[in-house]
């Protein structure tokens, strides 16, 4: 849902959109790619941090 309403419809910082994509004024941004690039770091950290936690709280 971040990846989509901050990198596709601009409507959540960092409000990045392309026309037609976006709501509002959107100036900056590629709708196309970035939400994709966006979802595939948020899901690299998640896998990170659920492994740190594996490795540091469960035995």
């Amino acid at each position: 849902m971040l990846a989509w309403g901050g990198y596709d419809l601009g409507v959540f910082p960092p409000m990045h959109c392309s026309p037609p994509f976006g709501i509002g004024n959107c100036s900056r941004g590629n709708s196309s790619t970035e939400p994709y690039i966006a979802l595939h770091n948020m899901l690299l950290a998640h896998a990170s941090t659920a492994r740190l936690y594996k490795q540091t709280y469960k035995v």
